[in-house]
């Protein structure tokens, strides 16, 4: 074996070191990543709060926006850290749009915010979102009971509702 010959398996075996290290450092960084993507693929809204999901939709619809910019943002225990500033340049809207958006959520016990400085926390009720899994949900950092609009155009379509429902399910049975 010449020289040249004996440099190229030695150069082979460094590639060879390098492909395998690499990929084992490129495993990990995916099984991490596949971790915490798990964790933030979702969140869920609860069914008991659905009516005054949709009541804050049709009071202010920049505040419902705004719910779900949080919740698409929010870390495993419902908390984002922004500043108002910050919120309406990514929203495209005014800071006087922000600030009503976040006092209407916050007079409805949706959010609740904790001040830091120019900036602030802003704490999703877990009774209305939660991101994390369900037996992580007693570590809440916010959980109230939430102040309900009142919604009388749905009262009124309750019966329909219900019919229409029984009436399908009837049908589905045949």
């Amino acid at each position: 074996m010449n020289i040249s010959q004996s440099e190229e398996i030695k150069r082979l075996k460094e590639k060879l070191h390098f492909a395998e290290t690499r990929n084992i450092r490129l495993e990990s960084e995916l099984k991490k990543y596949q971790q915490q993507s798990n964790l933030n693929k979702y969140f869920q809204f609860f069914n008991r709060y659905q009516k005054l999901l949709r009541g804050i939709l049709n009071k202010n619809k920049k505040a419902f926006a705004l719910l779900l910019f949080f919740c698409e943002n929010m870390d495993k225990n419902n908390i984002f850290h922004i500043t108002q500033e910050e919120l309406s340049k990514i929203l495209n809207v005014s800071d006087r749009y922000i600030r009503q958006s976040i006092n209407l959520l916050k007079e409805h016990k949706i959010i609740k915010v904790v001040e830091e400085g120019r900036s602030n926390y802003y704490i999703i009720n877990s009774k209305i979102a939660w991101k994390s899994s369900l037996e992580n949900k007693q570590y809440s950092k916010f959980s109230a009971n939430p102040v309900l609009l009142d919604i009388t155009t749905e009262k009124a379509f309750k019966k329909i509702i219900k019919t229409t429902t029984q009436a399908t399910k009837s049908s589905l049975d045949s």
